[in-house]
């Protein structure tokens, strides 16, 4: 509008304020983690990595409900051997100084609303990317690792120590081969 020569109008000055504490939010919170990352002594190579998960339950239930959801995925790899391998990955990730790694776990009926309100459609991977963005954004999410005390990033209500955290990277790599 500037360039052809209109002065903006309120709803424009609000639409650019707007856009301006959205910006300063996300830097804000971009510096709080690369804060606590360093006090953690993780090094940060850039924008937290983002992974959707499943509960073992809800891989059936997701299978039932939109068959197209497994297009292009490893859908009859057993839900141990997934888990140690997602284990295994993270690891990877963590060794090699990505991070901090955030993990969302999909509640499907709040997923399916979510898809339903913005007209999504929610078997596509572009739809549950844009989910999991959305939870982590609103604060949802695991940080990964838990402490050893903390409940297990998979979901199985156990301590991690006792869950996915027992897994060796050895133990992990011979369970999935």
């Amino acid at each position: 509008l500037r360039r052809l020569g209109r002065e903006l109008d309120e709803l424009e000055r609000d639409v650019e304020a707007f856009r301006a504490r959205a910006a300063a939010r996300e830097h804000e919170r971009l510096s709080e983690l690369r804060t606590t990352t360093k006090q953690a002594g993780i090094p940060m190579r850039g924008r937290p990595a983002t992974i959707a998960w499943l509960t073992e339950a809800d891989i059936t239930a997701t299978r039932e409900r939109w068959p197209t959801w497994v297009d292009g995925l490893d859908h009859d790899e057993p839900y141990g051997e997934r888990r140690a391998r997602m284990e295994r990955r993270l690891r990877e990730h963590r060794a090699d100084g990505d991070g901090p790694l955030v993990i969302v776990t999909i509640d499907l009926d709040g997923y399916a609303a979510w898809c339903g309100e913005r007209g999504y459609e929610p078997a596509d991977r572009r739809s549950r990317g844009s989910f999991v963005e959305h939870v982590r954004d609103q604060g949802g999410g695991r940080s990964w690792p838990p402490g050893r005390n903390e409940p297990c990033w998979c979901g199985s209500g156990k301590k991690y120590k006792r869950c996915c955290g027992a897994l060796s990277t050895h133990a992990a790599a011979r369970s999935v081969a």
